[in-house]
């Protein structure tokens, strides 16, 4: 199965598995998203903003905040 996009409503926890597993939760105010497994490029929307995703290693978590300045910055942990 190819995933090449999906709407992710910032309002409501999420979990897809598939080619890729994503979990989408709030905490204080912050977006986290967490997903393992990519093997396609795949293009969120989160509150009308865009951003990509692609080509991850399966050994490694990698998460995305939204933090209180409105950037993304990702970080890598086994």
């Amino acid at each position: 199965m190819k995933i090449d996009y999906f709407d992710v409503p910032f309002t409501m926890p999420v979990e897809l598995t598939a080619m890729v597993n994503i979990q989408t939760y709030i905490f204080e105010g912050e977006i986290h998203l967490q997903y393992a497994m990519a093997k396609t490029k795949i293009k969120l929307f989160l509150n009308g903003i865009e951003f990509f995703l692609k080509q991850i290693e399966d050994s490694y978590c990698h998460r995305w905040i939204k933090n209180r300045s409105g950037l993304f910055y990702s970080s890598y942990s086994q």
